[in-house]
């Protein structure tokens, strides 16, 4: 019997945790070893679960020389199924990129993923300023590489398509000043302000999380991430956001410029704000 031992996450918060793991590895777990260690058992192979999600379960798999990130869907319900088909064709698309890690299987029916195992430095480790400075490198990075779709308008144009769900029309000088600033296409966002990077042994900074990505104007992340870094780094606020933009704007190739985006990336934590307030009333 293979036995499953709780690694970092919110265990003790979720009784269920063991349950899902088994769960999990009775429905797939021949084909994570076939991948990993062929001819091999699964039961041959040390699994320690990482994280535990809404709709997924990651786990770290070794045996010998032999060690991958394994990622795990849920398999009932539609919600499992979207997130992994958006965090399987992201990471498709940028697999060449170096920017993310490298995917080497995948098996729809199960909604598995299999991720080649990097060596992980805490992120806590970089000051905040220097953390944040490779976040803007790697958003600028990012954007040159990104998937692309033609988009002609403002971001007020934009912004308004998503109707009462972020209230940009309530903030009047916001209606003004988007409207003068063009979106310069879609392109893939991973769509959340989570800080979500690995730090790998060699000083590469990865981008994970892609399972909610989209397309979204250009700069979309950038905006996301300026506007959570003072909840993320209360202390240090200015000196991060500083970073943050000085980072992007010296890699970054092209029309885009960080004073432009935290702009918008103000408006956006003010519009996010109200609309939480309209929710709460």
């Amino acid at each position: 019997m293979l036995e499953i031992a709780p690694g970092p996450g919110p265990w003790d918060d979720d009784k269920t945790w063991r349950k899902r793991a088994r769960a999990a590895l009775d429905r797939c777990g021949r084909s994570i070893a076939d991948a990993v260690c062929p001819g091999h058992d699964l039961s041959e192979i040390d699994l320690t679960p990482l994280r535990l999600g809404h709709n997924s379960m990651s786990f770290r798999l070794e045996n010998g020389q032999s060690h991958a990130f394994v990622k795990v869907f849920d398999s009932n319900g539609a919600p499992g199924q979207t997130l992994f088909w958006r965090e399987k064709n992201a990471l498709l698309a940028l697999r060449k990129s170096g920017l993310v890690p490298r995917m080497i299987g995948w098996h729809d029916s199960h909604r598995l993923l299999i991720l080649q195992h990097e060596v992980e430095i805490p992120l806590t480790e970089s000051a905040p300023e220097v953390l944040a400075f490779d976040m803007g490198r790697w958003l600028a990075q990012m954007d040159a590489v990104a998937p692309f779709e033609p988009w002609q308008g403002t971001w007020h144009e934009y912004l308004t398509q998503f109707g009462g769900k972020l209230a940009v029309r309530r903030i009047e000088s916001a209606v003004d000043a988007l409207a003068h600033i063009p979106v310069a296409g879609l392109s893939l966002s991973r769509n959340t302000e989570l800080p979500r990077f690995m730090r790998c042994a060699d000083g590469r900074l990865l981008g994970t999380g892609f399972k909610r990505a989209v397309m979204r104007p250009r700069g979309w992340d950038f905006a996301l991430l300026s506007a959570a870094l003072p909840q993320m780094f209360p202390r240090y606020a200015v000196a991060t956001q500083a970073a943050l933009a000085e980072g992007f704007d010296q890699h970054h190739r092209g029309d885009l410029s960080a004073a432009t985006l935290d702009d918008i990336a103000a408006i956006l934590h003010c519009a996010n704000l109200l609309t939480d307030t309209a929710k709460a009333s």
